[in-house]
């Protein structure tokens, strides 16, 4: 496991997340977490973009599993904002007090 490969490839998943290019991006964050098991922003930025894809069930997978890493509030208002915004029953699928 390495960090800074982890930190490079989620760099890159950024990169490809910025120029709507959801799959490379996904690919890029799950890369990032195989080098860093721990890392909840990868997840969080995964999460996302299964919204974005309309795959709930990763969506909430992968905000389950950051919200697990890093239960700190920017990150869980974050999701709470997103399943608001997009799918109010995913609120209620991640088991979350708001």
């Amino acid at each position: 496991m390495n960090a800074d490969t982890a930190k490079l490839y989620y760099r890159f998943g950024n990169v490809f997340r910025d120029h709507v290019d959801f799959d490379n991006a996904i690919a890029a964050y799950t890369e990032a977490i195989k080098h860093k098991p721990d890392y909840a922003e990868a997840y969080y930025n995964s999460g996302k973009l299964y919204v974005e894809e309309d795959e709930q069930d990763k969506a909430i997978a992968d905000f389950s599993k950051a919200l697990q890493l890093i239960p700190c509030m920017w990150m869980h208002t974050g999701i709470v904002r997103i399943c608001i915004s997009l799918r109010v029953s995913m609120i209620k699928r991640l088991k979350i007090i708001v």
